[in-house]
Parts: structure tokens; C-alpha cells; sequence
């Protein structure tokens, strides 16, 4: 039945480029198809289908190095040290520690009921902290 189509494709081919049809009907003839197979039953438990998990088609399989976890934790680890230690507070830090309507024009007007004059803990905790740098130089 195999047989059959490919030899009927083969000669469609044919009709529309010879050269390339004759590499086909050279590659089919060498090969030993045995027209007997296609009629036998193909036994489940021998194809790689018996032992394929449908895990394995939701969810590929676990390619990861073993090391991955260390090397992504101590990455996150040193970003986190020299981001919340090491680095010196520059003018992005400055503005961000100012009162927001110095720093939005016009917010008192969107936001009428909030009190922006009020400074909050952690501005009032690192202008003392300044302070107190300073004085002990």
C-alpha cells in the first residue's frame, strides 16, 4: 500500500522534473521495503510511545546543571550586598528623600486630602543619620 503511493508520487514527479524523480525511484529501489509490512499490526510495548510520559509532553525534561541554584543565589546575593551596603547614595537618592510636591508641581491639587508637608520616618530617619555623620567629622 506504501509502496503503491510512493511509486504513484514518483511518477507525478516525474512529469514535472525528470532528473529529480530519477534520484527518488534510484533511493526507493535501493532501500528493501517489504510490502507485507504494511499490513501487520505494529506492537504498542515495542515503540518508544509504551514508555512516553504525558508529563514529558506538558513539561520538558529537567535539562538544568546542578549548580544553577548556587550560582543564581549568589548572584541575587552580591547585587543585594553592594546594592543595600556598598553603594554610595548619589542625587537619584537625594530627590527621592524630598517632599513629593517638591518634587511633583500641582500634586496637592490631585490629591487634596493627603498631607505632603509631613515628612515620613524613613526621610526622618536618614536626615538625622546625615547629621550625625557629619558631626562626628
Amino acid at each position: 500500500m506504501l509502496m503503491n503511493r510512493l511509486c504513484s508520487t514518483v511518477a507525478n514527479l516525474r512529469k514535472i522534473n525528470g532528473s529529480t524523480s530519477v534520484l527518488l525511484q534510484r533511493t526507493i529501489n535501493t532501500k528493501s521495503i517489504d510490502d507485507d509490512s504494511d499490513d501487520k499490526p505494529i506492537a504498542f510495548s515495542t515503540t518508544e510511545a509504551a514508555v512516553w510520559k504525558a508529563q514529558h509532553s506538558r513539561v520538558p525534561p529537567n535539562e538544568r546543571v546542578w549548580y544553577t541554584p548556587y550560582v543564581v543565589s549568589g548572584s541575587i546575593a552580591t547585587f543585594m550586598l553592594y546594592f543595600c551596603i556598598l553603594r554610595e547614595e548619589n542625587d537619584i537618592d537625594e530627590i527621592i528623600y524630598r517632599p513629593l510636591p517638591e518634587t511633583l508641581q500641582g500634586i496637592e491639587k490631585v490629591f487634596p486630602e493627603m498631607d505632603f508637608n509631613t515628612k515620613p520616618d524613613y526621610v526622618l530617619y536618614h536626615e538625622k543619620r546625615k547629621q550625625n555623620i557629619n558631626t562626628t567629622k
